[in-house]
């Protein structure tokens, strides 16, 4: 009887949308930093290190494993900088040491450190409550944070061959139910290497866009990654917000909790 339950493909399909169903406020839907502790938006490092953004992406898409790190410049005077900009850096501060520590209590308690970043930001409006417009990544990238605890305000972010790498679940649940549309996984094929390249990216995400009937070329999706900007930079421009998804070249470091996705990739 067990072995039929387990084979019976409907069983196995409502079974994986029960347990990928997730809250529309929670970081797989609605992943913008706002004033989360332990958020932050992948261009606010670039306060504290100078074309971080642009060094980490290069990382991240040639690299299976590599280290980063995140550390003031030796000559940079805090209190050179006007108010606005010093409110911002201390903000940036407070976060990265926000999300070390609670990555650090979850892991101690459930023995999973759910750090990661989410890259590219799909923007849909939600079918079935258009006032809302979910803000979700479309791929998790799993990674390591470390705070120096020799040097003031230093970080390092790392990945290492085995961390997962996998297409927003919950998303991809919601979209599922709320246009009816199926989409698949990321494909063994694509991970064979350890690593999620540019060009497989951007395949990844044109096929995505594709799914709604979208007439994005490869040209264009390229641009709409790899445009880094801030997570909430396409929310302000609103007339971008349509039934179809927009897509943004914006990331977000955070702790991606989802204690049944082993389990969904078990199904």
């Amino acid at each position: 009887m067990e072995s039929q339950i387990i084979k019976n493909q409907e069983f196995l399909n409502i079974l994986k949308e029960k347990l990928s169903k997730g809250n529309n406020r929670s970081i797989h839907l609605n992943v913008l930093p706002k004033n989360s502790a332990t958020r932050i938006d992948l261009t606010e490092i670039n306060l504290i290190d100078n074309n971080f953004s642009e060094k980490f992406i290069q990382k991240l898409l040639n690299n299976s494993k590599f280290k980063i790190d995140i550390t003031f410049d030796s000559n940079f005077d805090i209190n050179e900088l006007d108010e606005k900009d010093q409110i911002k850096i201390q903000k940036s501060v407070r976060r990265l040491k926000s999300i070390d520590k609670q990555n650090k209590d979850y892991n101690l308690e459930h023995g999973i450190e759910p750090f990661g970043f989410g890259f590219p930001i799909i923007y849909k409006r939600d079918k079935a409550d258009p006032k809302n417009i979910i803000k979700a990544p479309l791929i998790i990238w799993s990674l390591e944070i470390e705070e120096n605890r020799q040097f003031s305000n230093k970080w390092t972010i790392k990945r290492e061959e085995d961390y997962p790498i996998y297409f927003n679940e919950v998303l991809i649940s919601h979209i599922e139910k709320d246009e009816g549309i199926k989409i698949e996984s990321i494909s063994k094929e694509f991970l064979e290497d350890s690593l999620i390249s540019r060009d497989e990216l951007i395949e990844l995400t044109l096929e995505f866009a594709s799914r709604f009937g979208s007439n994005l070329d490869e040209d264009t999706i390229t641009q709409k990654i790899f445009d880094i900007v801030h997570s909430e930079t396409l929310l302000n421009r609103s007339e971008l917000i349509t039934n179809k998804p927009a897509i943004s070249g914006s990331g977000v470091f955070g702790l991606y909790i989802n204690q049944k996705q082993s389990i969904i990739e078990d199904v």
